[in-house]
Formats: structure tokens, sequence, C-alpha cells
């Protein structure tokens, strides 16, 4: 593929990902979370239930920085959506926990997420729902390993 293919592929992609990002933004704004709060609430429920989960492990987990997470944990908490505590044993950890609220929102979210990709996979049929899985995982795999090559450098 020369020079001129490349370009003209990338700038498709490019108008593709910036139209899905709008989308994104439109269907986000009839619910009263940004889409970064409904993602972090979604990230609490990968956590094992009752397991106690530090900021630290969801920034780990999250890979954005701890002060971020305390951002939208005090947004979070102060909106009733998110708990956060203290354990006996070591009175310097915190530990946060979803409130009823907060598991509400996240089942709605989880229930969500899995009507549009079913709607997807309805609309793109087996054949290109595994393509598209396909190269999502490569397209994921390029990210890493560009971001391991950066922080190499």
């Amino acid at each position: 593929m020369d020079k001129a293919q490349i370009d003209t592929i990338a700038r498709q992609l490019e108008d593709v990902f910036e139209r899905m990002r709008q989308l994104h933004l439109e269907k986000h704004a009839k619910h009263r979370l940004k889409p970064s709060e409904r993602n972090f609430i979604y990230l609490l429920t990968l956590f094992e239930k009752n397991q106690t989960i530090a900021p630290t492990d969801l920034a780990a987990k999250s890979g954005v920085t701890l002060g971020a997470i305390t951002h939208h944990l005090n947004k979070l908490e102060a909106d009733g959506y998110v708990k956060r505590g203290i354990l006996a044993d070591d009175r310097r950890s915190v530990t946060v926990v979803l409130t009823a609220k907060g598991q509400q929102a996240a089942d709605s979210i989880k229930i969500e997420k899995m009507q549009r990709l079913r709607g997807l996979i309805e609309y793109l049929g087996p054949v290109d729902s595994q393509n598209l899985a396909r190269l999502a995982e490569k397209l994921s795999n390029y990210i890493k390993t560009k971001s391991e090559e950066k922080n190499h450098a």
C-alpha cells in the first residue's frame, strides 16, 4: 500500500471515529451521569462482589491517575453512587463500594451495553461480527504495544 492509500484510509477512519465519538456524546447527554462517570461505575462492577476495592486498585485497573480516581469518587460519592470507608485493620486504607443507587446504575449500564452489542451483532451478521471482534482485538493489541513502547522510550 502506498502513502496516498494509507492517508486516504487514515482519513476515513478518522472521520468514522469522530462520528462515533459524537454519537456517543449525544447518547450520554440524556443521562444524568457523564460518560466517564458511567465508565467508572461500570469499572467497579468488574471487581468481585464484596471485594475491598482501594482507589489505587481502580487507578491500576483503569489506567488513569489516582487524582482522576479521587475526582470521580468525590463526585459519585456526593451524588450517592459510591461510598468510601476505612479498613478497621489499616486506618490508612480507603475502600470503595457501590451504594444501592450505584448498583442500580451499574445494572442499567450493563443491560444497555449488552443490548447495544447484541443489536450491533444482529445488524452486522455473524461473519462481520466475528471479523469486527478479530479486528478490535488486533486494534487493542496495537494500542497496547504502542503504549508499552512509549513507556519504555
